[in-house]
């Protein structure tokens, strides 16, 4: 793991009350020390913050305050991401990344 003294980092997470959740289709040094890893199919990493983000508008956790004036697009955003889902995004994604077929 790159970050240092991550063991202590983790101890002062934990202390708050939070916890380490990775999201990587590989186990690594990282997962191995996280609370949760979900794997996740390689290529799908973009649906899956495609679906993340109706959810963050919806419940008015996207507050961007004073960072406002510096935001281009961020409507552009919220419409291109609306018809995802948390539920639906491991079905949009696709089986193979185009990178991968043939």
């Amino acid at each position: 793991m790159t970050v240092p003294d991550i063991k202590g980092r983790l101890r002062e997470l934990r202390a708050r009350g939070g916890k380490l959740v990775v999201i990587d289709p590989r186990r690594t040094q990282t997962a191995l020390q996280a609370d949760e890893h979900h794997f996740i199919r390689p290529g799908s990493d973009a649906f899956l913050l495609m679906a993340m983000v109706p959810p963050l508008f919806g419940e008015g956790l996207v507050r961007p305050g004073r960072l406002l004036d510096h935001l281009v697009g961020i409507e552009v955003v919220r419409e291109l991401c609306q018809d995802f889902s948390p539920e639906a995004w491991p079905h949009a994604a696709p089986s193979r990344p185009a990178r991968f077929a043939a």
